[in-house]
């Protein structure tokens, strides 16, 4: 067993923080296999201060004593020069990359010793940013879905003949967004919880998910997958979306309705019909088998923990780990 301490948001607290993804995730896989994982950064929402209150002055080193811990893991950038310069040599590195398309965070990926990104867009230009590194220590490692989440949501009979949208919708980094959401709202084909400034608590927004007969999630202008691709289809729920070939590498093809260039109002009208409903349930039920049995957390942390003990991060008598990928 070892004792990881996951560093997150150093100096800030996260402004969406999704205890279903990120930190969420990591907690869960490291524990589920046996291991410990402890925080260190700001307090979560709700709560007065962390497992150890930030302090700016604190190092690595400092963080790792304090915390006692075997394995050192940085959720993405902030503070991440920093923080890894301070690290002993000694102990195990491991970073995180979920906004790589940020380019302030881009001076700290040299430095893990592996590294996890969620986008296989990022890859080549993460592989350049770490010359010092073998390839085989950039591993992809996409978002996944909360299994147990997802089963003990309630079954209602009849899901709601609407398109349910929940995110964020900035012209600058989603004009498919933009530009349908305000349509689909004033068609009234906008599903009950759709939101544009989502504060869910994360089984209630996979409820909502869970009674729209549909739900609307493009790439973006980076052609970046998201988690909600997969938690949309993991719920039985037809997925709309721009097609983007990134979805390739997380859902199989014809298992959700790629829009294109056609009108989404008209294509909701469509698939909403209970002519379609059929055609409908079935293109969803492909995509929910799939993603249940591929990009489950369990799944997730099996494949993680393989990458950690290969790379000789965690050593195979600290693993309690399948050797399915």
């Amino acid at each position: 067993m070892a004792r990881f301490v996951l560093c997150y948001g150093l100096g800030r607290v996260p402004s969406r923080f999704n205890d279903g993804l990120h930190l969420g995730f990591f907690e869960r896989a490291l524990r589920d296999y046996g291991h410990e994982a402890v925080d260190y950064g700001p307090p979560r929402p709700g709560e007065k201060t962390g497992p150890l209150p930030y302090d700016p002055t604190r190092t690595a080193r400092d963080v790792m004593k304090e915390l006692d811990g075997d394995v050192y893991l940085h959720m993405e950038g902030w503070r991440g020069t920093e923080m890894l310069s301070t690290l002993p040599s000694s102990v195990p590195s491991i970073g995180y990359v979920v906004d790589w398309h940020r380019a302030r965070y881009r001076n700290w990926v040299s430095m893990p010793d592996v590294l996890f990104y969620r986008a296989q867009a990022f890859r080549e230009s993460l592989v350049e940013h770490r010359p010092k590194k073998s390839r085989r220590t950039c591993v992809f490692l996409p978002f996944s879905v909360d299994e147990k989440a997802i089963s003990s949501l309630e079954q209602t009979e009849e899901r709601e003949r609407r398109v349910l949208f929940v995110g964020a919708a900035r012209v600058d980094d989603y004009p498919m967004r933009k530009r349908w959401i305000p349509k689909l709202r004033k068609e009234g084909l906008l599903a009950k919880g759709s939101s544009v400034s989502p504060a869910y608590d994360h089984k209630k927004y996979l409820q909502y998910i869970r009674d729209a007969a549909a739900a609307f999630a493009c790439t973006g202008t980076l052609g970046l997958p998201h988690a909600k691709h997969l938690e949309i289809a993991a719920c039985g729920t037809l997925l709309f979306t721009d097609g983007h070939p990134c979805l390739d590498a997380l859902l199989p093809r014809g298992s959700y309705v790629a829009y294109g260039n056609r009108d989404v109002v008209d294509l909701s009208r469509r698939w909403l019909d209970s002519k379609q409903d059929d055609k409908r349930n079935k293109k969803a039920q492909v995509a929910r088998r799939h993603v249940l049995a591929h990009h489950t957390h369990a799944v997730r942390a099996r494949q993680m923990l393989k990458h950690l003990d290969d790379l000789g991060i965690v050593k195979t008598s600290l693993l309690e780990v399948s050797r399915e990928s």
